[in-house]
């Protein structure tokens, strides 16, 4: 009896394996060390994908409810992934596992060029995160900096940013929050009150409002605006299939040229944590 059940527990798994990858992981290993063939492989599962997404009849679309709900009720799953947890990346055209805190590190050299900049002109600048989240940015910056910079961060969940300060505790001293969406009218007091204002992987999750978040964060900053997030134009076909179906935000670039506003940089990562997901940086200046 034993046996039969492990034949059909073992069996279940080749299945589901089947289903997630349709191929085996010693190929798809083999394919990892060839990134052209790779990317075939991951566009022909996008479109697999896609296709199970349109015949099951659900709604993918995101409404502003759609993240709030999903991080109300995630816990410090985040922090616990970035202390210990790694993924396949994307690193220089080749893919890669890193643990999640050297992804980390090498998004926010980014934003610690972008910050540098601004620090080469004045001895200490106003730092605001738009959907802060986990506030890991906010540790690292605050680690980097000290006294150099003022940080406040911004948050659609509350609980989100009570479960970080307790994880985090002292770390984030001197950090102040407040509990918004980006995509609500700025305050007469925030206009023009930060120096430096930036975003990652936040403004994909509200498709449904690009021109209102970007023009929120616009109005905050004094200098300048720094998104780190995907953008469909410059995506691979097998991510701009995944953003399709994951409902992500496929219209930033083109959004923040129908505003008018003066873009200085706008180029995809080095470094692209997820396999299916794009990142770049666009830099905004007033």
């Amino acid at each position: 009896m034993k046996q039969a059940s492990d034949k059909r527990v073992k069996a279940e798994a080749i299945k589901l394996e089947f289903n997630k990858h349709l191929l085996p992981k010693s190929l798809r290993k083999y394919l990892m060390k060839h990134a052209e063939l790779y990317e075939k492989y991951m566009y022909w599962m996008q479109m697999r994908r896609l296709s199970a997404f349109a015949k099951s009849g659900k709604n993918f679309f995101k409404v502003p409810s759609t993240s709030l709900n999903y991080y109300q009720a995630q816990g410090s799953y985040e922090h616990t992934a970035y202390e210990t947890g790694s993924s396949l990346c994307t690193l220089d055209g080749r893919i890669k596992k890193l643990s999640y805190k050297e992804s980390r590190d090498l998004y926010c050299a980014y934003i610690f060029e972008e910050i540098d900049r601004l620090l080469s002109f004045q001895p200490r600048i106003s730092i605001l995160e738009v959907g802060c989240g986990n506030c890991i940015n906010l540790v690292l910056i605050k680690k980097r900096y000290g006294d150099r910079v003022e940080l406040q961060g911004l948050d659609v969940s509350g609980k989100r940013i009570e479960t970080a300060k307790s994880y985090f505790g002292d770390a984030l001293d001197g950090v102040s929050f407040k509990v918004q969406s980006i995509t609500d009218p700025v305050p007469d007091g925030e206009v023009n009150k930060y120096d430096f204002v930036f975003s990652m992987h936040c403004i994909e999750q509200i498709p449904f409002a690009v021109c209102p978040a970007v023009e929120g964060m616009y109005k905050r900053a004094k200098s300048r605006v720094v998104l780190v997030e995907p953008v469909f134009d410059f995506a691979r076909p097998s991510q701009k299939i995944f953003m399709i179906y994951s409902d992500f935000t496929r219209t930033l670039l083109p959004s923040i040229k129908y505003l008018g506003y003066k873009i200085t940089r706008a180029e995809p990562l080095r470094i692209e944590s997820s396999l299916t997901n794009q990142s770049s940086i666009i830099v905004v200046e007033k």
